[in-house]
Parts: C-alpha cells; sequence; structure tokens
C-alpha cells in the first residue's frame, strides 16, 4: 500500500500545490493566508479564554 503512495507522491505534491495556488491566487497575502488564519484564531481564542477563566 505505501509503495503506490510513494510512486505517486510527485503527484500528489502537485496537486497540493495547485490547489493552494488556485485557492489563494487573488487574495493580498497570497498563501500567507494559510498560515496567518490559524495563528489568528488562535490568538482570539487566547484572548477569550483569559478574558473568561484567567
Amino acid at each position: 500500500m505505501f509503495q503506490n503512495l510513494k510512486q505517486y507522491q510527485f503527484l500528489f505534491e502537485e496537486l497540493v500545490k495547485r490547489d493552494f495556488k488556485k485557492k489563494y491566487k487573488r487574495t493580498i497575502l497570497g498563501m500567507g493566508w494559510s498560515m496567518l488564519m490559524p495563528l489568528l484564531t488562535l490568538l482570539v481564542m487566547k484572548v477569550v479564554f483569559e478574558q473568561f477563566f484567567g
């Protein structure tokens, strides 16, 4: 099973790259959104939990 995955690794990488480029093509920060959004979510959750439980 893993042999088949290794065989198609290049195809998988190219499809992921193409998907990211297509998804973030017309945004200001481009692919940076894929890192920025989880960080912003984490920051908001931290502030909210500190207010309620801190």
